[in-house]
């Protein structure tokens, strides 16, 4: 018999959220790859807007590229945030509807949790307390980026079991055949080895996060790629595509945003080469960069590139105005890269509110 696995994608809590294309794209690999272990794997996305308990204004395919407001309720602030005059909100879906899902999911035999932005740690450690209440002898994995970057904060603090750093595979799925009894089927799981995420496990969506290549080659100091992602690697564009192609056909995905790191790097080769091979499989659809790109790989060849191949919304990771800032923290960039991407980004037909460029 099948074991099961529940996976949960849990709360933002923040003054601010909103879903641009927001997906838990790190636990579909994972889902993904577990069906391929054989266990039986359900998903609880708190960050659902297309949920069932959610108002109906609040549908993906009715926003503007799959984007939009996430539900959401005011709560307590922390302690660290009484003086800020601004409202502290839980994002995603109500607690009501989260236990509601925990009741109807097939009785898990492990559940992993994932998790964000550092300080975004409360919504795992919530969804850990409400999980470990319904299943008060289940073992729970945590994983993610607060996982690894504050580890040993997230071993003491999160109340879960088992606490992952990375992308370690290996451990995880030894873990699980360590509490199932599965037998472990693969023994190195690399990027490159990755299966097609499990965008089937998705409410109804209209838009889906893609990973061609993991990491980056650049090592600036204000960034955690490294320490997330180790060694840059990319993906075989063609064979991406079609690995792909199936479920974005099948869901109709009209929206496509990059979670790459280093998007533009080799462009013509890799990124070029992947919308062009999911062009000749017949899929058009838009493209987005909300993890920014490069701005010194803007050339006019990749702008015009990306402006026939249906790019539409576009972030440039800049980050700094003053040079002494950009020698100091990697020397990514500097004003004259962001001047030119903007000028070979209009001459390729592309609008101003196209075009974003993240500022730290």
């Amino acid at each position: 018999m099948k074991k099961n696995i529940l996976i949960i994608n849990p709360w933002i809590y923040d003054f601010k959220g909103f879903d641009e294309w927001s997906k838990p794209l790190g636990l579909l690999y994972i889902a993904s790859i577990l069906r391929n272990e054989g266990y039986n794997v359900s998903l609880i996305n708190c960050l659902s807007r297309n949920h069932p308990s959610a108002d109906p204004s609040y549908n993906e395919s009715e926003e503007k590229y799959g984007c939009g407001k996430f539900p959401s309720e005011e709560i307590e602030k922390p302690a660290i945030f009484k003086t800020v005059k601004r409202k502290y909100k839980r994002y995603g879906i109500s607690e009501s509807a989260f236990l509601e899902d925990l009741d109807n999911a097939p009785e898990p035999d492990a559940i992993i949790v994932g998790s964000l932005i550092t300080f975004w740690y409360k919504g795992p450690f919530r969804a850990i307390e409400l999980a470990r209440q319904r299943f008060p002898k289940i073992p729970i994995i945590l994983g993610g980026i607060y996982a690894t970057l504050c580890h040993e904060h997230a071993k003491k603090h999160s109340g879960a079991d088992f606490v992952i750093k990375g992308h370690d595979m290996e451990t995880l799925i030894a873990i699980l055949s360590g509490i199932t009894g599965n037998e472990i089927k693969r023994h190195i799981y690399g990027f490159g080895d990755y299966p097609a995420p499990a965008y089937n496990l998705l409410e109804r969506p209209s838009s889906v996060p893609i990973l061609t290549s993991m990491g980056c080659p650049f090592r600036c100091s204000y960034c955690a790629s490294s320490i997330l992602n180790g060694k840059f690697f990319s993906k075989d564009p063609a064979k991406l595509a079609e690995e792909l192609f199936p479920q974005l056909s099948m869901l109709n995905i009209k929206d496509i945003a990059f979670y790459d790191d280093a998007l533009l790097v080799n462009y013509e080769k890799h990124t070029g080469a992947f919308v062009s091979r999911l062009k000749d499989l017949g899929l058009s659809p838009r493209y987005h960069t909300p993890n920014a790109m490069h701005a010194r790989y803007i050339t006019e060849d990749t702008a015009i590139s990306m402006k026939n191949h249906g790019f539409k919304s576009l972030r440039i990771g800049f980050e700094f105005i003053d040079e002494d800032m950009q020698k100091k923290t990697g020397g990514k960039t500097d004003s004259s890269h962001l001047a030119n991407a903007a000028e070979n980004l209009y001459k390729a037909g592309f609008e101003k509110k196209d075009i974003k460029a993240y500022i730290l």
